[in-house]
């Protein structure tokens, strides 16, 4: 891997949202069986966030599974 692409994986984010320190995050949650076994996800939650509320969601698809992300920039996606 070059040294070019490891450092997109060092940067920190640009924007930050009051309160982003605070988020629930559930990792690795099944959503689906495959032959190689489940496919996960991660699922972050506002602070305040209570069952049934409705709130805006962001989905984030690399088309890389994690071996093959990782190969390219070095970290699990």
């Amino acid at each position: 891997m070059s040294s070019e692409t490891q450092a997109i994986t060092k940067k920190r984010v640009v924007f930050r949202l009051p309160n982003e320190d605070r988020v629930t995050i559930r990792r690795d949650v099944p959503y689906r069986e495959s032959e190689t076994g489940a496919l996960t996800l991660d699922i972050y939650y506002p602070p305040d966030f209570s069952s049934g509320a409705r709130v805006p969601a962001v989905i984030f698809v690399s088309g890389y599974s994690d071996p093959g992300f990782k190969k390219i920039l070095g970290c699990k996606l």
